[in-house]
């Protein structure tokens, strides 16, 4: 955008408009009689008047308001004129603003200089120093956009880069990098996937899919990290096949090699083994709970009718020292507790937290210092994620001996391409080194990925436009071969 260098602005009639405005400060004391200032109890007129915002730069924050007062009440025919020059002026700042030359020291320069100043000045730099040591001048180098915003969304913007900072304060990144080709993808399916707007994240969604449709040979990587060097690792950045909904990520991996391998029941597993190493009483609950977590889940949500996704929820929850007041309210439906149920959760609940606070009893010291203060359920929480974390060590090196590749860690399991190796292969080698490393029994199972009923019907809708394509160029091939024949037994008859 073409920025002018001037305003097609009188100076020097400005300037007289500047010194007979400052002069006319004394006049002020006449406002009381102007509109409602007659009235008793009335405020003064400079804190009811209304005063356009062109006033406060043109005169200064301080002297805004009585200049502007008093201007407007002497009434002369110079008011519209001077009106209008301000407009102009105002105009070419705003220009310049949008061109990121508005800074602090040029707002200086207006209120020192006045008027003339503003009028001649040309385009110098920014102003300020850029080498600056406060925060202002590192996120305006980092994002050279915030300087061309207003003081209030330059606040904002610096506050927001000030809570990214401190948010990141405290993560730790590892050695852990994965990476994919877009080539490995189905990224043609989830583009019609998405298209669909039933996705659940698609912002995720979104996000991936521009770049991997931004060439066919896209590479996706991916870098992780911890939380105080403790705890659950997480992608960076955000948007990855971990954090993408369950039925996208099957639609963006269906037809490809990619497996998914998951730890069953994995954090249950931990605190029932932390409870066997710490003498805890009472572990059957946890104990039926973990033998088969499937039926147990689909036993729960019979009784109880709600949904397995619920009777799962109810596993989690207590594991994480919740109530049974936050399932209720966590559930989709109301669950329907008979006593007996409700004993039986309510003695897995107890026994979960029987378990956290005997570990935290024995372990808390060891925790970093930033989580020493933190409550109960965190300190637990990092406790579970941190062995979880050296279980998916343990399975990245026994994969890759395997000749895998990793493509991305998924929480309590990990994405891998097999390579030459088998799946049964690849689970077997899992489950010892989940195991070898917990010094429990993990069982590592490859998880299937359960494509979405509407995305099944858009890859047999394309198998059906591709089936009559197919019969459509056969036909057109024989109609070919058909006026070929009948030209020529016409040219044998001539």
């Amino acid at each position: 955008m073409h920025t002018p260098t001037h305003t097609n602005v009188n100076v020097s009639v400005l300037v007289d408009m500047t010194s007979n405005l400052i002069s006319a400060r004394a006049k002020r004391s006449s406002l009381g009689s102007v509109g409602r200032a007659s009235r008793k109890r009335a405020r003064p007129a400079k804190q009811r008047a209304r005063v356009p915002g062109w006033a406060s730069y043109v005169f200064g924050a301080q002297s805004a308001r009585e200049s502007f007062l008093a201007h407007k009440t002497q009434n002369d025919s110079e008011w519209p004129a001077f009106k209008e020059a301000c407009r102009k002026a105002c105009v070419a700042r705003t220009r310049e603003k949008a061109a990121g030359c508005a800074t602090p020291a040029r707002a200086r320069e207006l209120r020192d200089g006045g008027l003339a100043a503003f009028c001649k000045r040309r385009r110098t730099g920014a102003g300020r120093p850029r080498d600056s040591s406060s925060f202002a001048a590192e996120v305006r180098k980092r994002d050279p956009a915030v300087a061309s915003l207003t003081p209030r969304s330059h606040k904002l913007a610096v506050m927001r880069a000030r809570t990214t900072r401190e948010r990141h304060a405290s993560r730790c990144y590892t050695h852990h990098t994965t990476r994919i080709t877009a080539r490995e993808l189905n990224v043609t399916l989830l583009h019609d996937w998405l298209e669909l707007e039933i996705d659940r994240t698609p912002h995720i969604t979104s996000a991936l899919l521009a770049q991997l449709e931004s060439s066919p040979d896209a590479v996706l990587a991916w870098s992780y990290w911890k939380r105080h060097d403790m705890g659950r690792l997480f992608s960076d950045p955000w948007a990855s096949l971990a954090s993408m909904n369950r039925d996208a990520r099957a639609v963006l991996c269906h037809g490809t090699r990619i497996i998914d391998l998951d730890m069953s029941a994995c954090h249950h597993r931990i605190a029932l083994a932390l409870g066997e190493l710490y003498n805890v009483a009472s572990l059957e609950p946890l104990r039926d709970y973990v033998a088969d977590t499937t039926a147990w889940r689909q036993r729960i949500a019979r009784e109880a009718c709600v949904s397995e996704r619920d009777a799962k929820l109810a596993g989690v929850i207590f594991l994480n020292t919740g109530g049974m007041s936050t399932w209720i309210a966590a559930c989709e439906y109301a669950p329907q507790l008979s006593e007996s149920l409700r004993a039986e959760l309510k003695a897995l609940q107890s026994c979960c937290t029987r378990i956290r606070d005997a570990t935290l009893a024995r372990e808390r010291d060891a925790l970093p210092a930033a989580l020493h203060n933190a409550n109960a359920r965190t300190q637990w929480s990092y406790t579970l994620c941190d062995r979880e974390d050296t279980a998916l060590r343990a399975i990245w090196r026994a994969v890759s001996a395997l000749g895998a590749s990793v493509v991305m860690l998924v929480y309590d399991g990990l994405m891998l391409l097999p390579g030459r190796a088998r799946k049964s292969t690849l689970e077997r080698a899992a489950t010892r080194a989940a195991s070898d490393a917990l010094g429990c029994t993990m069982p590592v199972l490859a998880k299937p990925m359960k494509l979405p009923k509407a995305a099944a019907l858009l890859i047999e809708q394309r198998a059906t436009i591709a089936k009559l394509r197919a019969e459509n160029s056969k036909l057109r091939k024989q109609r070919r071969a058909d006026h070929k024949t009948i030209k020529f037994l016409r040219n044998a008859r001539s």
